[in-house]
């Protein structure tokens, strides 16, 4: 379990669980003390919040279950809450570049562009060291997480969080700066600079804090400009967004962004679903109607046309059908030949 979740996990114990239900002997545990606790949550907690608190102790009582220490999980019967889909905030085309030109002179500038550019997560931003930027690309490599008021570097939040993320040349120009601006604060610091090799730091060498970020600098620059009250995670939903409406395929919108499987992000960004696909329906009009050209790599051809002996499936109807670079014989090395129906 990261630490990180370890201590939100206690922090459920110890405010809403351990109050409410540790007078009871774990034997005694019923479906109606569950439901009363998740009755008086509601009138403080949002929907989110109480299913949160479900998770914790569900997850709690089934390893009693499994531990024989109960006879059942007295969760399973109770129902929490149903999940309230929240409005995604993000910024459209014309905010988003509005956006980037404000904070080109803002001493966090260079950490939002990245961040719209990249679709990257805080932690992850914070915990970016110059020694994972190679060229025109980066690699996730660890996040930068705060337990108990000391921060660490730990792995990613999932497997496919550990990526690498190409940077377009707005999010180049950005660190060219971002180097020149940290060169001049170590200067300024002197000896009480501490070196760990971040990307982004404070005024000293040490990491940046999320409160600083968004409460201090990001918000109050949002209303003086006249743009949305975005949160900072919100630049990675514009970053997404953006380019799933600019056609991006979004397997490669995925990746970027790390998520486990396409298809949550897919669900995520369902609002730009019907964009993605009234530009279907679009090519696929201009298809039918000739006014847009594609090129099939695989065609029916004649009778007469002798198959390669290096056919897969003979008889199948299928031929191996050769690129040019390999003289004339399917290349089972470069894999670049194309399959033909017969």
């Amino acid at each position: 379990m990261r630490p990180r979740t370890f201590e939100r996990y206690q922090g459920v114990v110890s405010r809403h669980l351990a109050p409410e239900l540790g007078h009871l002997p774990l034997p005694k545990l019923t479906p109606q003390h569950i439901e009363r606790l998740y009755v008086a949550k509601r009138g403080d907690l949002s929907p989110a919040g109480v299913r949160y608190i479900h998770q914790v102790l569900h997850a709690a009582l089934a390893h009693a279950a499994r531990m024989r220490m109960i006879p059942y999980n007295p969760a399973d019967g109770v129902a929490p809450p149903r999940p309230v889909q929240q409005e995604m905030l993000y910024l459209t085309p014309d905010e988003a570049r509005r956006f980037l030109t404000l904070v080109e002179d803002e001493p966090l500038g260079p950490l939002y562009t990245l961040a719209m550019t990249t679709g990257m997560r805080l932690g992850e931003l914070l915990g970016l060291r110059w020694q994972a930027i190679s060229g025109p690309d980066l690699e996730v490599r660890v996040a930068l997480i705060r337990v108990g008021g000391s921060w660490s570097l730990s792995a990613p939040k999932t497997p496919k969080s550990r990526r690498r993320i190409a940077l377009a040349t707005t999010a180049q120009k950005a660190l060219k700066r971002q180097r020149r601006l940290q060169a001049e604060a170590r200067l300024r610091a002197g000896p009480a600079w501490t070196d760990y090799g971040l990307v982004f730091t404070d005024d000293f060498g040490e990491p940046l804090t999320g409160s600083r970020i968004t409460e201090r600098r990001l918000r109050p620059l949002l209303r003086r400009e006249g743009l949305p009250p975005i949160r900072f995670h919100d630049l990675r939903h514009t970053a997404a967004t953006l380019m799933l409406t600019a056609g991006v395929n979004p397997k490669v919108v995925s990746e970027m962004l790390g998520h486990t499987s396409v298809a949550i992000t897919l669900d995520r960004y369902s609002h730009v679903i019907p964009t993605i696909q009234a530009e279907a329906v679009r090519r696929l009009d201009g298809v039918l109607s000739g006014r847009l050209r594609v090129q099939m790599r695989v065609r029916r051809i004649r009778d007469h046309e002798k198959a390669p002996i290096h056919a897969r499936n003979r008889g199948s109807g299928m031929r191996l059908v050769p690129h040019t670079g390999c003289a004339g014989f399917p290349c089972h090395t470069c894999q670049l030949g194309s399959i033909e129906h017969v």
